[in-house]
């Protein structure tokens, strides 16, 4: 028989964590691989539309944490959050940045370079400052998700700032550069900070776990997604060519198709997903699911330096076989050490 806690889990959520990381790893892989590769070649060409296709991975971590932070049946305790979440990310965050610091040096990364990116968290361990600040935030925002009518102005705003404002300043920019400056000035001046950036994922996430969406809308939704993936597509396309380099603009969290992309996704997981799984798919999927977070912060080292570790370069096979074949691999090995690191106490407490 399955646990309580089993049955009452809200499995998508596990799904959608397994599944990000998967395309967190795509995307990763496949960016460094398109700087240098001819743009506009027929494998520059996959690698784009592999880009395009993964960059919704982010967002929707963004939005299972919002879904379930800002759940207002569970009550918000700011001691948890001071003594609890935000010790494990800063421990975390300083030793996972001083590994990949010290692999940089070792490989002779100057060290005014190290140290910058030890404080940064290079590629992907920003991720970390970022969830912490939206943890700080979360009684302000509990304000506002306990009312539909707030919940959907803040959402509102947010699209128009950070994606639909976001998105239209390239296309000005290519289209009528006179007036670049003018847009940049209008909107350097309104200042909304309040609404811009992880917070509108985090809100959304809350309310489209919490509020139901006719089937209709969801078909329409799905249909949007696929056309979120297009318009990244060609609009990289595009760009690129025009200034014969990768122009990745459009690969950004905030770029209107990956948007659509990540509210297809999101609602896909929620609607399709199994409600109930039997015990042995539970084990796999729980295992997963909590190795997601090591994953997450391990996969990099495997990425930049698959090469060296693997002798297999992304380059080395047409990319419609070397993108998933590399990204089997390095989730793996990832998965590997996430879950022994996850077997010892201590470091499963603060670590992963």
């Amino acid at each position: 028989m399955s646990s309580p806690d089993k049955i009452d889990r809200i499995w998508y959520f596990d799904f959608l964590r397994i599944t990000a990381c998967v395309f967190v790893i795509v995307f990763h892989a496949v960016s460094m691989r398109m700087y240098i590769t001819g743009t506009g070649s027929s494998r520059w060409m996959f690698l784009n539309a592999f880009n395009s296709l993964s960059h919704w991975a982010v967002p929707v971590f963004v939005m299972i944490s919002g879904a379930l932070f800002l759940n207002p049946a569970k009550p918000f305790r700011f001691r948890v959050i001071l003594k609890k979440k935000l010790p494990r990310f800063i421990i975390a965050f300083m030793f996972w940045s001083a590994v990949y610091a010290v692999i940089d040096y070792l490989q002779g990364v100057r060290l005014r370079h190290v140290a910058l990116h030890f404080i940064s968290g290079g590629v992907h361990l920003w991720f970390l400052y970022m969830i912490a600040g939206l943890y700080l935030i979360v009684p302000l925002l509990k304000r506002i998700v306990s009312s539909e009518k707030a919940t959907k102005y803040f959402l509102l705003l947010w699209f128009l700032c950070s994606i639909l404002l976001d998105s239209c300043k390239p296309l000005v920019s290519y289209l009528a550069p006179r007036y670049s400056g003018w847009l940049d000035t209008v909107t350097n001046s309104i200042d909304l900070q309040f609404v811009c950036g992880y917070t509108g994922y985090f809100v959304l996430g809350y309310y489209l776990h919490h509020f139901e969406l006719s089937k209709k809308t969801r078909s329409w939704v799905y249909v949007f997604g696929g056309c979120g993936a297009a318009v990244t597509f060609f609009t990289t396309l595009l760009f690129s060519k025009k200034s014969s380099a990768l122009v990745d603009f459009y690969h950004s969290y905030f770029a209107f198709g990956v948007f659509l992309e990540a509210v297809a996704v999101f609602l896909l997981f929620k609607h399709h997903s199994p409600e109930t799984i039997n015990d042995k798919a539970q084990k796999i999927v729980l295992t997963l699911s909590n190795c997601s977070f090591g994953i997450y912060l391990v996969h990099y080292l495997f990425v930049r330096y698959n090469a060296q570790i693997f002798r297999f370069d992304l380059l080395s096979l047409h990319p419609l076989l070397a993108v998933p074949v590399l990204t089997l691999i390095v989730f793996v090995c990832s998965f590997i050490i996430s879950y022994i690191l996850n077997k010892i106490p201590v470091v499963k407490k603060y670590l992963v």
